[in-house]
């Protein structure tokens, strides 16, 4: 346990509610810590692998959630994308998704994620909607993937479009 002395000054100006609050965190902090050294965390292991930026490489289970947003942008797209009208999955994939595709329209991100967010059934909300936490974990796979197979970067700003600007809060809340 803390003691009040050993937190200099600013402790003197806290109550003892705070004093025993902070006194626990650390305690449990701690445990953490020790959890952490006892589960195998040796600090600096992968400094060299940390240190480099841009790889992009990931694990099965996130590959998976990214190929199933992207097949809901291929189902969605021959359902409601004019330009797709004629398509079937196979035919489809290359053009939207291949390495020399054309970039979509912002609209049309726009409006896969309203779709996507009125056929989802969210399993944590009362009113059996996902969460916007949920859809911003989606549209992270969905951009995520997308890269993967175009290798086009969408556009900070365009994101930022989609996660704060597109109306997916109206569609949720």
């Amino acid at each position: 346990m803390i003691k009040q002395e050993s937190m200099g000054e600013a402790s003197a100006s806290m109550g003892d509610a705070s004093i025993a609050m902070f006194a626990y965190q650390s305690d449990r902090e701690a445990a953490g810590i020790a959890r952490a050294i006892n589960n195998g965390y040796q600090p600096g292991k992968h400094k060299e692998e940390d240190a480099s930026r841009g790889r992009k490489s990931y694990v099965p289970a996130v590959k998976k959630g990214q190929d199933r947003m992207l097949n809901n942008w291929i189902v969605w797209s021959i359902a409601f994308d004019q330009n797709a009208k004629g398509h079937t999955p196979t035919t489809l994939w290359p053009l939207l998704l291949g390495k020399n595709c054309q970039f979509p329209p912002l609209v049309n991100f726009k409006d896969f994620f309203q779709y996507y967010i009125l056929k989802s059934v969210g399993r944590l909300s009362q009113k059996k909607k996902p969460t916007l936490d949920s859809i911003k974990t989606a549209a992270e796979f969905f951009f995520a993937g997308f890269t993967r197979y175009t290798e086009i970067e969408v556009a900070e700003e365009d994101r930022h479009e989609i996660y704060h600007r597109s109306g997916l809060r109206m569609f949720i809340l």
